[in-house]
């Protein structure tokens, strides 16, 4: 897995996903967590976004690790807020 630091991250997570707010909540001995979240719809995750982010980190171990979905106001979605968080870990930990 290729280390970067967390500003480089944020750049490149927010170029994969431009609609969501990124933020690297966690970045040491070879674990990155991502939190990705949006307001007022969805963050898509896509198989080509995947592979944008494997080839940035150079692994294949990325998980969905959590997701939140808070619907806001019953009748107008205000305050809504949808997203989840990715696990980035080196190739050969299966954890």
């Amino acid at each position: 897995m290729i280390s970067h630091t967390k500003e480089e991250i944020a750049k490149v997570v927010t170029e994969i996903w431009p609609h969501a707010s990124v933020s690297v909540t966690k970045c040491e001995s070879g674990e990155v967590d991502i939190e990705l979240s949006s307001t007022y719809r969805y963050v898509g995750l896509t198989y080509d976004q995947l592979v944008k982010l494997s080839e940035f980190f150079n692994t294949i171990h990325i998980n969905v690790t959590g997701t939140h979905n808070d619907g806001g106001c019953d009748t107008c979605d205000y305050g809504s807020e949808y997203g989840f968080v990715i696990t980035v870990r080196p190739n050969g930990d299966s954890k």
